[in-house]
């Protein structure tokens, strides 16, 4: 049995982390041993650290049963500047952090790695994941760590200096992270309206449809180790960039609703429902997809016809080192109820890199708020190598995505 421990940074991540331990809780935990601790009283206590600037966004229920020692927090602010998150603020906290994960690392039978949620567009979630990241993977070299993490939307902004935080979090997360899974609530706002038919979604709908396909990957841990996700996607020049799709996602409100799967439904689900770019089709490369309880030849055929008719392109890498298009059954595990989760590289995340080099280079020229950052950690020369080493991976990036098409 794999097991996993979840790392909820800032307060994106704790939101998010909230809300998937609320869901967990109300699976039977004896069943998910991988992600839930058995204590001598029968009861079962999560895999999971906390750590936020406040201290009011906990988990507000009281199963699964948390340890206080679970829970960091500083009161200091970090003022969304990614170096004060990364250099200043907290670093008292990282050895007791250090110690709990050694700790719960210690009460692991098979330690399979680590499952980061946060947001990269300010400073916190950004700055100070980067840290932890990189001192957890030279500490545990053989676990992986995956992150789902929050970047800025194309039409929304959290705040004027967020293309630069992402561009400094996302340099260091590729080297960290053997997966980073990118979200956008822009995307998850349309995914709600369109499909759930919710005019005006709250946080805690759009944390509901984020904790989804996380815990579908939770679940398939279990079976067999995350390492099936990063063969599948992860090649040599670390383009470990990816973004999801999950479905049904279902309305419970409405009248009327089919749990039936059919093809137009995973096609819907395979084309439309991106948690990154909602608006477009984008061309997927590489594509790891998990299904739970869906009928095998139904997937089959179906990911055959959007071969087939050029609608997509789905590539799996193979044993020596080419690209393939693959059309054979994927993973089934037991579920109670059937989704999918369709994890991928595409053009799309390609077209959101280049956006957040874009909006960075227009503050940049101007050299706009360059003194928040400047003598917090970081020169200027070394603000130009993240420049430098983020378009280098934006456009192979682009490349690779653009290959067999």
């Amino acid at each position: 049995m794999n097991q996993l421990i979840t790392i909820h940074i800032g307060g994106a991540g704790s939101n998010i982390g909230s809300k998937l331990w609320y869901n967990l809780s109300q699976h039977r935990q004896e069943d998910l041993s991988s992600i839930f601790q058995e204590n001598s009283h029968q009861s079962y206590k999560p895999r999971s650290i906390f750590v936020n600037t406040i201290d009011d966004q906990v988990p507000k229920y009281d199963e699964p049963q948390f340890s206080p020692n679970q829970f960091f927090y500083t009161k200091e602010d970090t003022g969304n500047i990614y170096t004060v998150g990364h250099y200043c603020v907290a670093k008292d906290l990282i050895p007791k952090i250090q110690d709990e994960i050694r700790r719960q690392v210690e009460n692991c039978d098979h330690f399979s790695g680590f499952l980061f949620t946060h947001s990269i567009s300010g400073g916190f979630g950004s700055g100070y994941t980067t840290l932890l990241s990189s001192l957890l993977k030279n500490e545990y070299q053989k676990s992986m760590s995956f992150s789902f993490c929050l970047m800025p939307s194309p039409n929304y902004r959290n705040n004027v200096i967020e293309s630069y935080n992402s561009i400094m979090s996302l340099n260091s997360m590729v080297e960290a992270f053997d997966g980073v899974i990118l979200l956008q609530n822009e995307a998850i706002y349309q995914i709600i309206e369109n499909q759930l038919d919710i005019e005006f979604p709250s946080y805690n709908e759009v944390n509901q449809v984020i904790t989804q396909p996380i815990i579908s990957l939770l679940k398939f841990n279990q079976q067999q180790s995350l390492q099936m996700l990063k063969l599948n996607l992860w090649n040599k020049n670390k383009l470990n960039i990816w973004s999801c799709s999950f479905g049904p996602l279902i309305n419970y409100d409405q009248k009327h609703f089919s749990k039936k799967i059919t093809s137009n439904s995973l096609k819907d689900i395979i084309s439309q429902n991106s948690y990154i770019c909602n608006k477009s089709k984008p061309n997927y490369k590489q594509a790891f997809l998990y299904a739970e309880q869906i009928n095998q030849t139904l997937l089959s055929k179906t990911l055959s016809e959007l071969v087939e008719n050029k609608q997509y392109s789905i590539y799996q890498q193979g044993q020596e080192g080419q690209i393939k298009q693959f059309k054979e059954p994927f993973q089934q595990i037991n579920s109670q109820k059937e989704n999918l989760v369709f994890i991928h590289k595409s053009t799309g995340i390609a077209e959101q890199l280049n956006q957040l080099h874009k909006n960075a280079q227009i503050l940049y020229q101007k050299r706009a708020f360059m003194h928040w950052y400047v003598g917090i950690g970081i020169e200027d020369q070394s603000i130009r190598w993240e420049f430098s080493s983020f378009e280098e991976m934006q456009n192979n990036y682009a490349i690779d995505v653009s290959n067999n098409e």
